[in-house]
């Protein structure tokens, strides 16, 4: 598990940003203020292992993320060419991590420093005993397992695929099997029945009902070339294609198979919230707590409703989620002065220094609304 992660000179970050982590950790504020960024310090380096086998060159776009050049990674009010991330965990070995990138092409960087447990693996040429006075670093031996650190995250992207008519049938991707926006989701349910019967119940108690199958133009889905998603109606049972659905049932199918499917790692997860109800939401995210603590996945959610908040803090005083504590949460906001703060659970689940025009909205629309209706 991730205990945390500093930034410096990355994106909006200039300055060390540190960001402490726990099992669920959240990341909420006003738009374009860094939540995403922190996001993408981890997918770049889950690209890089995954598509290019090492973390010698960082690449800029990849699976995960697409970020156009390796310019547009580093912060543009420094004089500073190069970013810097540095990843601590709670492992035997690799517990601190400290990766620094320059530019080496305009879509990858490479590394200029690399410190792992202390251990630095790259030296300049005074420092091997070299004539030469160059402040440039080579690298001397390269550490290969900390690839470990990085080789089990899932991503599913506020840009999620909403119903589709239909979805070719594929063999799986080895890694982001689902795709970030749930792309494959289909293949993956009609591949793993029992993750497919897991994911179709929680979908049953979040949206109150409706039966969730995947079916093909015959009854045997493994010889289909193409797969369709159904979702029994509410009404008399029919089966009704997800074209014909709310959105919400096929925006949650991603989130919940990433936490069925995973065993240890990171899923993270933007706008959980996308399309749904108020009370679907707050059974979504119960429902994902509950999966992944049964999984021991170390949760990442980036959210902008109240309503993902204070399902957590329902958990932490609920009995049912007994392997969830207020003590398990990190959570941070992002304000309007480009600040983070670091919001604090009770253990009798009160949040400590509840940013103020932000989530007390409603209230404030309703304190105006009584005011405007009273000089009527």
């Amino acid at each position: 598990m991730f205990t945390s992660i500093t930034l410096e000179n990355f994106k909006c970050f200039a300055s060390e940003q540190k960001f402490k982590l726990n099992k669920v950790n959240v990341f909420t504020g006003y738009n374009g203020r860094g939540k995403s960024t922190v996001f993408q310090s981890f997918l770049l380096m889950a690209q890089s292992v995954y598509d290019n086998k090492s973390l010698k060159d960082l690449l800029v776009n990849g699976i995960f993320c697409n970020l156009g050049l390796f310019e547009d990674l580093v912060n543009h009010s420094s004089d500073a060419s190069d970013i810097t991330f540095c990843f601590t965990t709670d492992g035997e070995k690799n517990k601190e991590l400290l990766f620094t990138y320059k530019e080496l092409s305009d879509r990858k960087g490479t590394l200029a420093n690399l410190v792992v447990d202390g251990k630095g693996f790259l030296e300049t040429a005074a420092q091997l005993g070299g004539e030469m006075q160059s402040t440039e670093k080579s690298l001397q031996s390269y550490p290969e397992d900390i690839h470990s650190v990085f080789d089990n995250i899932c991503f599913v992207s506020a840009d999620r695929l909403g119903p589709t008519p239909f979805e070719v049938k594929r063999d799986l991707y080895e890694n982001n099997p689902i795709g970030n926006s749930g792309e494959f989701r289909l293949n993956v349910l009609a591949e793993h029945r029992e993750a497919k019967d897991e994911v179709a119940e929680a979908i049953s108690k979040i949206m109150d009902g409706g039966v969730m199958s995947v079916k093909g133009d015959s009854d045997n889905e493994k010889s289909n070339d193409v797969l369709n998603l159904y979702f029994s109606s509410l009404m008399d049972g029919t089966p009704v294609k997800a074209i014909n659905c709310g959105f919400g049932y096929s925006y949650i199918i991603p989130i919940l198979l990433a936490a069925v499917s995973m065993n240890g790692g990171c899923l993270f997860v933007e706008n959980p919230e996308a399309h749904l109800h108020p009370c679907a939401q707050s059974q979504l995210i119960k429902t994902l707590v509950s999966m992944c603590g049964r999984n021991r996945i170390q949760l990442f959610i980036e959210t902008h409703s109240e309503h993902v908040i204070n399902a957590l803090r329902l958990c932490s005083l609920e009995k049912e989620y007994a392997d969830f504590a207020y003590a398990d949460l990190a959570m941070y906001f992002f304000d309007k002065d480009m600040t983070v703060k670091s919001l604090q659970l009770g253990d009798d689940g009160q949040v400590s220094e509840w940013p103020l025009g932000f989530f007390d909205q409603a209230e404030r629309d309703a304190a105006r609304i009584i005011q405007l209706g009273l000089m009527k």
